[in-house]
């Protein structure tokens, strides 16, 4: 494989955002699974993230034993977990627009390789 095509076709890790909406209390926790990403949010975190989504701002939930950061991207990014500040979620356009009609009744998302779960 050449260079430009290796260059076209990686994957770049996102990166935290500078600022972020913070939710304290919101509860969500991520799992991995036969290739995919699990998010697990709590029913007090759906709506802050569905918010988040509609104003197409980065939101870190802290209210788990990892912050969760989930951030609007303009490209596909892979998931990455940062030692020191926990996992950094990115999602497209897509799949913001599909989040921002979230509510609290439990429900699943499922995107290529990603899923959200409110519980």
């Amino acid at each position: 494989m050449g260079f430009l095509a290796r260059w076209l076709n990686s994957e770049k890790l996102p990166e935290l955002p500078e600022e972020a909406l913070i939710a304290d209390h919101a509860r969500a926790e991520v799992r991995t699974a036969a290739g995919y990403v699990i998010v697990v949010l709590a029913t007090d975190a759906a709506p802050a993230v569905a918010r988040a989504c509609r104003q197409r701002q980065p939101i870190q939930l802290r209210g788990g034993d990892r912050h969760v950061t989930i951030t609007p991207v303009p490209r596909s990014r892979k998931v990455a977990l940062d030692p020191e500040h926990g996992w950094i979620i990115p999602i497209t356009d897509p799949i913001c627009t599909a989040l921002a009609a979230m509510t609290s009744t439990p429900h699943t998302f499922e995107f290529d390789g990603l899923a959200f779960v409110v519980e």
